[in-house]
């Protein structure tokens, strides 16, 4: 089995599979979760003042007491429909699409990492934007030269014509 027949057979079996879940009930959890985390970081981020009553803190720390609360009046809305045995708004999620998701957002961390380690934006742009290439199965080999061409040009006019440092 080579390798188009293998990946042929994972999209035929991801395409089937779907994961349904209660959307309001699942964005509440979401939320609530979302906001304590960036309670227990916002210190360790942002500076506190002792002498002010209101310093850089207190505006984020307001909105996640905000996002706390919305969240948790949401999930008792659903909870409330859920005992009464009202329908609730369910969301599908394709698990196909999901990994197709995935291996765009793993393309963008590739390309952090390389522009990152290398500090050479040419190597992490051009892996980059063969990458979408390859993942959208373009056959034409002169599609590949324009974008290294392009990416390499656009470097050049940066680097030299603009003196900036990419």
């Amino acid at each position: 089995m080579n390798l188009k027949d293998k990946t042929s057979a994972i999209k035929k079996f991801l395409e089937k599979k779907e994961i349904t879940y209660p959307v309001n009930l699942a964005a509440s959890v979401v939320c609530f979760i979302f906001a304590i985390i960036v309670l227990n970081i916002i210190p360790k981020y942002i500076q506190m003042s002792k002498d002010e009553s209101i310093d850089g803190t207190s505006f984020p720390k307001l909105l996640m007491y905000i996002i706390i609360g919305c969240s948790i009046v949401l999930a008792a809305i659903e909870v409330k429909k859920i005992i009464r045995k009202e329908t609730l708004a369910y969301q599908s999620l394709n698990l196909f699409v999901e990994l197709k998701v995935f291996i765009i957002l793993l393309l963008y961390f590739i390309f952090y990492l390389l522009n990152v380690v290398t500090n050479i934006f040419l190597i992490g742009a051009s892996f980059f934007s063969i990458g979408f290439l390859i993942f959208f199965k373009c056959k034409k080999k002169r599609y590949y030269i324009i974008t290294l061409v392009c990416t390499l040009a656009i470097w050049l006019l940066f680097r030299f014509f603009l003196n900036v440092r990419l």
